[in-house]
Order: C-alpha cells, then sequence, then structure tokens
C-alpha cells in the first residue's frame, strides 16, 4: 500500500535534489561570468576546483561540445551524484555567456519550475491522498493480473496489450 507519507518522502528528496543542483549551477554560473566572450579552456575548471574543492569534477569535449561535469560525492563512477553542465561548442570555441542558462536549463530555470510543482503537490493533500489510493489500486490490480494472466492462458499477451500491462 503506497501512503501519502511516502509520497512525501519521495517529493522532498527530489526537491532537495534540485535545490542542490540550482546552488552548484549558480556557483559555476559565477565562475564562467568572467570568461564570456573568450576562448573555450580548462581554466573553467581550474577555477571552480579552487573555488570549490569540496566537489570533484572533470572536463570533456566530445561530439563537438566542451561538457564539464561535477560530481557530488566520493565517486565518479555513478550517474545518480553526476551532473553534467554544457560549456559550449568546439565550432565557436568562444564561450557564451548568454547561452549558457539555456544550454543548462535542466539545473536552472527546469529545477525551478519543478521545485514549484513540487511545493504545490505537497500543499495539497487531497491530491496527494487521491495519488496514494490510485497507485495502490494499481499496485493491487498489477497483481491481481499477474494472478488471472498467467500461464498457460493462451491470449494473455493479447489481453495485457489492451491495458498496456507488462507482466
Amino acid at each position: 500500500m503506497v501512503t501519502v507519507k511516502q509520497l512525501r518522502d519521495i517529493i522532498q528528496n527530489e526537491y532537495d535534489d534540485d535545490a542542490k543542483n540550482y546552488e552548484i549551477y549558480n556557483k559555476l554560473l559565477a565562475i564562467v561570468a568572467k570568461y564570456d566572450g573568450k576562448p573555450i579552456s580548462k581554466r573553467i575548471a581550474n577555477d571552480f576546483a579552487k573555488a570549490y574543492p569540496e566537489y570533484t569534477q572533470s572536463w570533456e569535449d566530445q561530439y563537438g561540445m566542451w561538457h564539464f561535469y561535477i560530481y557530488d560525492g566520493d565517486s565518479r563512477h555513478t550517474r545518480d551524484n553526476k551532473m553534467m553542465f554544457l560549456i559550449g561548442y568546439r565550432t565557436s570555441g568562444i564561450f557564451e555567456l548568454s547561452r549558457f542558462p539555456e544550454h543548462n536549463a535542466w539545473a536552472n530555470r527546469g529545477a525551478l519550475e519543478r521545485n514549484e510543482l513540487r511545493t504545490a503537490l505537497l500543499n495539497d493533500s487531497v491530491k496527494l491522498a487521491t495519488i496514494a489510493k490510485a497507485l495502490s489500486d494499481y499496485d493491487d490490480a498489477n497483481e491481481r493480473l499477474k494472478e488471472l494472466l498467467d500461464y498457460p492462458l493462451p491470449d494473455r499477451y493479447d489481453f495485457a496489450k489492451l491495458v498496456n500491462y507488462k507482466s
């Protein structure tokens, strides 16, 4: 059974992650601002490392794009703690501050918009309760379908397609 508390915990964790991403975005924005109109180089990574030694970071030029990765945590080998920022394109080679927010909307405008929606949902107890009930009902129905559409029922896959059920 899915509870409202479980939903609130998920929402709060995602809210906190986006708030952290937005904070890191702003730290990086303050560093890159002084490179507007200058050639893209690893100086950005070096300056960020000096200002924020608590973050592991790396710099990659791949597929014609310069990416700056910031790892929040101990390991550079997990995807959960990896933030990828697009710095620019190799074709121009010049950093354009005006394009930085657009290239990294997931960490600035996107993060703020998602957190506004999360705040509204956290403040809507009726909707949270309705979602929890619907998820619980879905889980119950899913378990029941597993029982009913089990082998040797020959047309079970065709029945499942009617409701987009994946066993």
